[in-house]
């Protein structure tokens, strides 16, 4: 229907892409599997297998063209992402700070100053905020509620550092 009429290079490149995209879905299952039986080890290995390769397919075979699919990537990406690409750097360059870091020689650096909250804390104080009041708000449709949640998030992340 919307290739009719093209040209057989570009039905070629429509149908190479989506092969492409399907091919790399087992790759991403076994490195969640690996993950699982190599680091995190909180289940068998046969658990983990059917964690990494089945749970995903039957989810997506579930909720296939639904809107349930819809909230379910949405919901996903939004704590996962938004967590893992923003916040954990930030947290990640506090603790960096906080215990040192060893360097290819061996020797420990540490770069704790004892000088009180500097700007990493702040801009992960405001980012981790930031996602709280976005899922807040997405979650309630209230902005005083995300407000309220932004405010609580960063009074508790001081409170810790």
């Amino acid at each position: 229907s919307v290739l009719r009429g093209r040209k057989a290079l570009d039905i070629l490149s429509v149908i190479v892409f989506g092969m492409s995209q399907l091919a790399a879905i087992p790759v991403y299952c076994e490195l969640a599997r690996e993950t699982m039986d190599s680091h995190i080890r909180l289940v068998s290995p046969k658990t983990a297998f059917w964690l990494c390769h089945g749970a995903p397919w039957v989810i997506c075979a579930i909720t296939y063209n639904s809107e349930l699919f819809e909230s379910f990537v949405e919901w996903s990406s939004l704590l996962l992402l938004g967590f893992c690409n923003f916040s954990l750097p930030l947290l990640l360059d506090l603790m960096l700070k906080e215990h040192g870091a060893v360097l290819p020689n061996g020797r420990h650096q540490w770069t704790q100053t004892g000088q009180g909250p500097d700007t990493v804390l702040w801009v992960y104080s405001l980012v981790s905020a930031s996602l709280s009041a976005v899922i807040v708000q997405r979650m309630s449709e209230s902005v005083l509620l995300a407000e309220v949640a932004f405010m609580a998030t960063v009074l508790m992340i001081f409170n810790y550092y």
